[in-house]
C-alpha cells in the first residue's frame, strides 16, 4: 500500500498528533496563558503492565466466549529472554 491511498488515520502517529491536540485544547481551556500542560490536562487511560495472571482472570470474567477462551489458553507461548 503506497502512502498516496493510506487514510489519514493510519498508525500510530495519527493517535498521537491527535492526543497532543486533545491536551493543547485542555492547557488554553485552563488557562490561555499557560506555558506548560498540567497533569490534569492529560486525559485518558495510563498503559499499565500486567501480568499473564491479570489478563487471564479478565478473560475469564467475559461471558460466552468460551472458545476463544480455549483457544487463546491452548496457544499461549510466553516469550522468555535470554
Amino acid at each position: 500500500m503506497s502512502s498516496a491511498t493510506k487514510k489519514s488515520d493510519f498508525g500510530n502517529g495519527h493517535l498521537a498528533t491527535k492526543k497532543a491536540s486533545e491536551i493543547f485544547a485542555n492547557v488554553i481551556k485552563r488557562n490561555h496563558n499557560a506555558q506548560n500542560a498540567e497533569c490534569e490536562d492529560i486525559t485518558g487511560n495510563e498503559f499499565r503492565p500486567r501480568s499473564y495472571d491479570e489478563i487471564m482472570q479478565e478473560l475469564d470474567s467475559f461471558v460466552g466466549i468460551e472458545e476463544i477462551k480455549q483457544s487463546i489458553k491452548k496457544n499461549y507461548q510466553p516469550v522468555r529472554y535470554r
